[in-house]
């Protein structure tokens, strides 16, 4: 729309060595033209349609690519106006009167890999809309563009892990050299899901008490021997 104007007058000439003002008038007129969002308001299809039946029908001109203009302008006054301004957003959302083509999918690609090797990992794949990719105002694909599913759900494998040992067992002798032992199990974790097994031993031992044992010394008289002789006999 108009916002303004004004007229300029400055013209000199030289004639037979005077100087002479021709006055000119300079008409400018601004418009300003509000900035189109093309992604409100009616669909691209509508205004396509709406230009179409509407205007070019009626004989406006124009010069956007695959739009015809039937017979002479008859348009004028809010019609006129109208069109010109679907006019204005057509070539600001770069849009034609080509046949609209509607987005489509194409295939999906290969799964990625998983994102775990047990327990539940994730996987993706992708695909385009580019088949065809949308045109001349056509509406986008409808869906996602990724798909995900769930991969290596299994239990993870578990090798199993020695305990602590525990205490050790009493001395197998009081003196002269015995033996202790402690155990321990392979349960910190116990293997599980076809995981290796502890590698090592269960028990351990250790020498005990080795110290010599004390001599016991013979303190029978020789009458208790001659009595012990005796009684043999009389056993006998």
């Amino acid at each position: 729309f108009s916002i303004g104007q004004f007229s300029v007058i400055f013209v000199f000439q030289m004639k037979h060595s005077v100087l002479v003002l021709t006055a000119v008038t300079l008409t400018l007129i601004l418009r300003c033209h509000a900035q189109i969002d093309c992604n409100s308001g009616p669909t691209n299809k509508r205004n396509i349609r709406a230009y179409s039946d509407k205007c070019l029908a009626n004989g406006f001109p124009t010069k956007i690519a695959g739009c015809v203009t039937i017979g002479s302008n008859t348009l004028s006054g809010v019609r006129a106006k109208t069109c010109r301004k679907l006019h204005q957003r057509l070539n600001a959302c770069a849009l034609n009167c080509l046949k609209a083509v509607d987005g489509g999918f194409s295939a999906f690609g290969e799964w990625s890999e998983c994102s775990a090797d047990c327990g539940e990992g994730q996987q993706t794949r992708e695909r385009s809309c580019n088949n065809p990719a949308p045109a001349n105002g056509g509406a986008d694909c409808v869906g996602s563009l990724t798909a995900v599913q769930n991969c290596n759900s299994g239990s993870c494998s578990v090798d199993g892990g020695f305990s602590a040992f525990g205490e050790w067992s009493e001395c197998s002798a009081d003196c002269g050299e015995g033996q202790q032992t402690r155990e321990r199990s392979c349960n910190n974790p116990a293997p599980a899901n076809d995981g290796a097994d502890c590698e090592g031993s269960l028990t351990e031992a250790q020498n005990c008490n080795s110290g010599p044992c004390p001599e016991v010394k013979n303190i029978a008289s020789k009458g208790m021997a001659k009595q012990m002789v005796v009684l043999i006999v009389r056993e006998v």
